[in-house]
Formats: C-alpha cells, sequence, structure tokens
C-alpha cells in the first residue's frame, strides 16, 4: 500500500508505510551471502501473539541462566542478553504506534548512553581501587619489613644490653670484693701499727722509769 496523497496537500504514509519506515531506522537491512547468494534480511512487520513472547521470555530467562548472568547490576552478560529482548519490544511497540516507538527508542537511547557512562565510571573505579590496594599492598608490605627489622635490631641491644649488665654485675661484684679486701688489709695495717705504736710506748716507758 503506497502513501495516500490529495490534491490540495502533501502526501500523508499510512500507518504500513510509517510502521516500514521507522522499523527500518531502527532495524536497517542486514545483507550476507549464503552459499554463493546474496541475501537481503528485512525486520518482520508481523505482531508477535502471546504465545509466541511467552516463548522469547522463557528463551530469555534460560539463556540468563545458562549464561550465569548477575542479578545485580551492573552485568555485562544480562545487559546483552536482554538488549535483545529490549529490541523485540521496541519493534512490537513500533508496530502497534511508530511514534510510540520513536518515543520508547529515545528512553532506550538515554538508557543506553546512561549505562555506558556508568560502565566507564565503574571501570575507573576499579582501576582506581586497584591502583590503591597495590599501593596499599606495597605499603603493608614495606612496613612489615620495617617492623621485622626493628624487631631484630631489638632482639641484637635486648642482648648486648643484657651482656652489658652481666659484666656491670661483675665489675660491681669484684670491686665489691676487692673492697672488702682492702678494708681489711687497712684494718689489718692500722692494728698492726696500733700495737706496734703501744709496744714502742711501753719500752719507753721502761727506758724511764729506772731513771726516775
Amino acid at each position: 500500500m503506497g502513501p495516500a496523497c490529495t490534491t490540495s496537500g502533501p502526501c500523508r504514509l499510512t500507518k504500513d508505510d510509517a510502521v516500514s519506515q521507522t522499523l527500518s531506522k531502527f532495524f536497517p537491512p542486514v545483507r550476507y551471502k549464503e552459499m554463493g547468494t546474496k541475501w537481503v534480511k528485512y525486520v518482520s512487520t508481523k505482531q508477535a501473539t502471546p504465545i509466541e513472547m511467552t516463548h522469547v521470555k522463557q528463551e530469555v530467562d534460560r539463556i540468563l541462566k545458562v549464561r550465569c548472568s548477575r542479578k545485580a547490576p551492573l552485568c555485562v552478560i544480562r545487559e546483552d542478553v536482554l538488549s535483545d529482548l529490549i529490541r523485540e519490544i521496541l519493534r512490537q511497540v513500533t508496530i502497534d504506534c511508530p511514534e510510540q516507538g520513536l518515543l520508547l527508542r529515545r528512553v532506550l537511547d538515554h538508557n543506553e548512553m546512561e549505562f555506558n557512562a556508568y560502565e566507564t565510571l565503574l571501570r575507573f573505579t576499579d582501576a582506581f581501587v586497584g591502583r590503591k590496594w597495590a599501593e596499599w599492598q606495597h605499603w603493608k608490605a614495606d612496613r612489615t619489613r620495617q617492623i621485622h627489622e626493628l624487631e631484630d635490631t631489638k632482639r641484637i641491644l635486648e642482648f648486648q644490653a643484657a651482656e652489658l649488665k652481666h659484666k656491670v654485675d661483675q665489675l660491681e661484684k669484684k670491686n665489691q670484693e676487692m673492697k672488702i679486701k682492702w678494708d681489711a688489709a687497712r684494718m689489718e695495717e692500722i692494728k698492726y701499727y696500733k700495737k706496734t705504736g703501744e709496744h714502742l710506748r711501753a719500752q719507753m716507758d721502761v727506758s724511764v722509769l729506772p731513771n726516775r
């Protein structure tokens, strides 16, 4: 069916033409070659039945399960699988109403740009976190090495301190013994000189008495 024209104004597209043009804009023809023959694949303008959509849903759930997609965003697998489902929904909406299809396409394009922005941000965040993790691991290894070195130094100093304390104790003990010996010798010397003095005094007294 071609466009409906009037003599007083421009041609207006029929709904089928509007649907075909909009679908061709959203889903350009795919040209491929198979067994030496060139083919052109066009998007279907046939509305899917509820049974067909149920089968599509079951197939999507099966693929998501087989590919082990994550339920929480961001998931590249889920985004890849659901993008095909979104394209089918866009096709269904466009067949029903081309204007709604155009609006839905704008929303989908915005969501895709937003998803790409979040994905880029996530990559930068992962890179930043990875760099900080590597820096922290390096800092941790450096601090661990310093701690081990300080512990080794501490053990060496403790051993040296114990040796010095032992030497000090030995010197104090030796000095104490020498002091005791020196005091004893001094006391003996004092006793000797005292006894000698008493003996001399006694001799002097004896020598003086007859002269009286």
